[in-house]
């Protein structure tokens, strides 16, 4: 009923189309393995942040934390845990998502249901063009200042290893 190359054809066209699938749903990915670009978001950051309640600007709070973070394609996960914070403890860690847009600007957004300082957070980074440093903005909703919260960021790449 069927002929040996009608078959041949079939088979042919469904491995092409299943390629074809998954070169488009992994294009980033694929498109960065062959990248030559110096800036990858993958290692470990030291990083600061000054932040305020966007009701008192004038009180100001910092905290410095410790980054793992981890790059596939444009996309970036990785978890951040809190070094000093204003009240003195120490260990808050926020889980992040991310994406690189261009080539020298990052957005992360910060998730930690438990900390009382900052619920969650979403900030806009610009990679240096040597890769080793993140500088930005944040903006936030805190339970211990009740309200929104503004800050601004640096990182500081200390380790490719992740």
């Amino acid at each position: 009923m069927w002929s040996e190359s009608t078959i041949i054809a079939a088979i042919i066209g469904a491995a092409a189309t299943i390629f074809c699938g998954i070169i488009v749903a992994y294009k980033d990915e694929i498109l960065s393995i062959f990248s030559k670009r110096d800036r990858r978001v993958s290692g470990t950051w030291e990083g600061s942040a000054v932040y305020w309640a966007s009701m008192c600007p004038s009180d100001k709070f910092e905290r410095s934390f410790v980054c793992e973070l981890r790059q596939r394609g444009k996309k970036i996960s990785g978890k951040v845990s809190s070094t000093s914070r204003p009240s003195g403890d120490i260990g808050a860690v926020y889980y992040v998502k991310g994406k690189c847009f261009e080539t020298e600007f990052i957005a992360l957004t910060f998730n930690n249901k438990e900390s009382e300082t900052i619920n969650y957070a979403t900030s806009v980074l610009n990679f240096s063009k040597g890769g080793r440093q993140m500088t930005g903005d944040l903006v936030g909703r805190s339970r211990k200042l009740d309200g929104i919260v503004l800050g601004n960021l640096i990182f500081v790449k200390i380790s490719d290893n992740t």
